[in-house]
């Protein structure tokens, strides 16, 4: 299985989507110079992959759910990052049988600034996370969980599971809510995060070294779980993170 999936990120630009799909990216401008040794590196690589590659057009193509209305990915909150973070939550409760308080992700691992309405395919969850993360549950004191919210305030907002958030006030999070109830700094919180995250990735050291969870869980594994289950996803359009 694992081999498959390491196929299936090498092909997934082999293969087109159904609706138009916009990426971030830096563009730069330059010249690269093509020789012919080049070329026959390409060619061996093809060749190594060329088997698998009916296989995995099949796997890529397959329809698993529907999107009733495009979801952009937008700060301090929006549809899409609404879906990824709620999609993860409801997928690890669900297959794990435990409870988290809250699902925070990390922005730029989402890959697409926007998802249109239609038939989701596999492929498209590969395309909005296309890194290989996992989720990292981090038992967390309140003062913990107010610095990493503080570093998402100052980011301009993050990705935050429903019944979460807070108000940004001069590059601070204010007005916390976490799992429907008021925030306190005394108690203890449960929290999933990307292993980048939880590893201290994004100016996140101060995670480093909290007691955690390694869930072995690919988050868009989570992702394509929800979609199944759910069939039809539909936007939400709350605002968790707020900015007067």
């Amino acid at each position: 299985m694992k081999t498959f999936y390491i196929y299936l990120a090498i092909l997934l630009t082999l293969v087109s989507c159904q609706r138009k799909i916009q990426h971030f990216a830096h563009e730069n401008n330059f010249y690269h110079k093509i020789d012919n040794n080049q070329s026959q590196v390409d060619s061996a690589v093809y060749k190594i992959i060329k088997p698998y590659k009916s296989q995995l057009d099949i796997k890529m193509t397959e329809i698993i759910g529907f999107n009733t209305t495009e979801m952009v990915k937008a700060k301090p909150s929006s549809t899409l990052t609404n879906f990824i973070a709620d999609a993860t939550i409801s997928s690890y409760e669900k297959k794990s049988g435990k409870r988290l308080d809250a699902v925070m992700m990390n922005y730029g691992g989402i890959r697409l600034n926007s998802f249109g309405a239609g038939d989701i395919l596999v492929g498209e969850i590969f395309e909005i996370m296309p890194f290989e993360n996992y989720l990292v549950i981090l038992q967390m004191k309140g003062s913990n969980v107010k610095q990493l919210l503080n570093k998402i305030a100052s980011a301009g907002g993050w990705p935050i599971s429903k019944g979460s958030g807070f108000t940004i006030k001069d590059s601070m999070a204010t007005d916390i809510v976490i799992d429907n109830l008021p925030f306190e700094e005394t108690k203890t919180y449960f929290i999933g995060l990307p292993d980048y995250v939880a590893n201290g990735g994004d100016d996140m050291s101060f995670l480093k070294g909290l007691p955690r969870e390694d869930t072995g869980i690919l988050l868009r594994e989570l992702i394509m779980l929800y979609v199944k289950d759910k069939k039809k996803i539909e936007a939400d359009q709350s605002m968790r993170i707020k900015k007067p």
